[in-house]
């Protein structure tokens, strides 16, 4: 929904499946596609092993920003004072780091 409403391009690593591994044509056309747009951040999802967008942003000299979905809040979040809201709050601002909101 957030793509359309703020007329976003989302080139997703991981297709239907997301335990399958993407091909390496697939990342290459990744970086390819961002170096040419001179994008530096890739975004991930927790519940994702990080190698891939590691070596995506590697390769473009960028940064991950992990985003939760909020259904993966352990009860070690919850000692440390962790919710859902923080989790939301900490989207927001990679969010606002990746898109180069002011």
């Amino acid at each position: 929904y957030m793509n359309q409403r703020y007329n976003l391009t989302e080139i997703a690593v991981y297709g239907v499946i997301p335990d399958s591994e993407p091909t390496p044509k697939k990342i290459q056309e990744i970086i390819d596609v961002s170096k040419r747009n001179n994008l530096h951040f890739i975004f991930g999802e927790e519940i994702l092993s990080p190698r891939i967008g590691n070596q995506i942003a590697s390769e473009i000299n960028g940064e991950v920003l992990v985003l939760a979905a909020g259904h993966e809040i352990t009860s070690e979040d919850l000692k440390n004072n962790i919710n859902f809201i923080g989790l939301m709050n900490i989207n927001l601002i990679n969010l606002k780091k990746g898109l180069v909101c002011q």
